[in-house]
């Protein structure tokens, strides 16, 4: 098995996403966009969601933001159940 380090060469921040595409001969920049597409689906998706869908009704703030991180919580499931169940089947 190969040690996990950062690149020098391919980096744009800290080269960890370099690092990732040399060790499994991935393009880094697919990992990064896989990366910011996994952040806007298990956060900002499910916040803008609850406040559009919980905003006509008179909600806290702290009751709105409970149910995006519910939506948080159940996409990072989903996610994974895409990832890891779907394939072995």
């Amino acid at each position: 098995m190969k040690k996990l380090y950062r690149s020098t060469e391919n980096k744009k921040i800290a080269g960890i996403f370099g690092g990732l595409g040399e060790i499994f001969n991935i393009d880094p920049t697919l990992l990064r966009l896989i990366f910011v597409f996994i952040g806007l689906v298990t956060a900002v998706i499910p916040l803008v969601l609850a406040w559009t869908t919980l905003l006509g009704v008179r909600w806290s703030r702290s009751t709105v933001l409970l149910a995006a991180g519910f939506l948080s919580a159940l996409a990072v499931y989903a996610l994974w159940w895409l990832i890891f169940r779907v394939g072995k089947e």
